[in-house]
C-alpha cells in the first residue's frame, strides 16, 4: 500500500484549538519517560500563535488523509501535526514540532522538518536550530536522523544560550537538554 505524504500548509487562527489539542496529545507520550512532568505542561497559548501570525513567522500544519468514521469508503483530511518557527539570530529557530500520538510513525514529523528546512532555504537562513532532549527517541535521535547535530553550548549564539538556560531554569534536565542545528549553506 502506498502511503500518501502529509499535506502541509500555513496555519490559520481557526486552527489554534486543534493545534493545542495535538500538542497535548503529543506531550502525553512523556508519561513513560524520565520527563513525565512534561505530559502535564500546557500547550502554546493562543496569544503565542497570534504573535507568530502577526509577525509573519511560520506556523505550518500537516494534514493526513484518513478514513471517514461515518463512511469507511470515504476519506477526509485531519490535522496530524504542526511546526512553529521564527528567526533567531541569523538562523531560523524551530520552537515547537508536535505530532499527534495517533499519527506518529507515519512520516508527519519528517515531512514537517523537510518543509521547515525548505522554507528556511527559500528565505535565505543559513541554518535551522532547536532545543530538545538528547535521550528521548522522538527528540534528539529523531532530529539526528533528519540531519541535525548537537551544537555545543560554547559555540551557540547568545539567543540560543538564553533559550536553553530558560528551559533549564524552568526544570529541564541540564545534562540531557541540548541545542541542535543543521547548516543549510
Amino acid at each position: 500500500m502506498c502511503r500518501k505524504l502529509p499535506a502541509i500548509r500555513y496555519a490559520l487562527a481557526a486552527d489554534i484549538p486543534e493545534l493545542q489539542a495535538i500538542e497535548v496529545a503529543a506531550a502525553s507520550l512523556f508519561h513513560k519517560t524520565p520527563y513525565s512532568e512534561l505530559a502535564l505542561a500546557p500547550p502554546l497559548s493562543a496569544q503565542t500563535y497570534e504573535t507568530h501570525f502577526a509577525n509573519k513567522h511560520p506556523v505550518f500544519v500537516a494534514e493526513i488523509e484518513t478514513n471517514n468514521e461515518a463512511n469507511q469508503d470515504q476519506t477526509r483530511m485531519v490535522k496530524a501535526g504542526f511546526a512553529v518557527a521564527a528567526p533567531l539570530g541569523e538562523g531560523l529557530h524551530l520552537y515547537e514540532l508536535s505530532v499527534h500520538k495517533r499519527d506518529q510513525g507515519r512520516g508527519v514529523g519528517r515531512a514537517l522538518i523537510k518543509h521547515v528546512l525548505t522554507y528556511a532555504r527559500e528565505k535565505g537562513f543559513p541554518c535551522v536550530t532547536l532545543t530538545t532532549y538528547s535521550d528521548i527517541s522522538w527528540n534528539g535521535p529523531f532530529y539526528r536522523s533528519a540531519g541535525f547535530s548537537i551544537l555545543p553550548t560554547a559555540r551557540a549564539n547568545s539567543e540560543l544560550k538564553t533559550i536553553l538556560q530558560k528551559e533549564i531554569d524552568a526544570g529541564a534536565n541540564a545534562e540531557t537538554r541540548c541545542i541542535m542545528h543543521i547548516d543549510l549553506a
